[in-house]
């Protein structure tokens, strides 16, 4: 085999070994794309129960509130 031709040979080999690492890369990239679409999905389903869950409690504290500051008008102490 001459000096050229083995180097075209050689060029050859590492041209399509790129190939192949191009294809598999993008082959892992849709992978993991895919898997984050997956783990993104249980976050937005449990968004909404978070969300009333949250509300409720703000609800909660703001009616706890409401109670301290009229029992504290009620007992005429001021606990400034």
């Amino acid at each position: 085999m001459s000096r050229l031709s083995y180097r075209y040979y050689s060029t050859h080999v590492y041209i399509a070994d790129l190939k192949n690492k191009k294809a598999s890369l993008e082959t892992s990239v849709q992978r993991a794309q895919r898997d984050v679409e997956k783990l993104a999905e249980p976050q937005v389903a449990l968004l909404g129960p978070v969300l009333k869950y949250q509300f409720s409690l703000f609800t909660f504290i703001d009616s706890f509130y409401c109670w301290v500051v009229e029992s504290i008008q009620l007992s005429g102490k001021c606990f400034c």
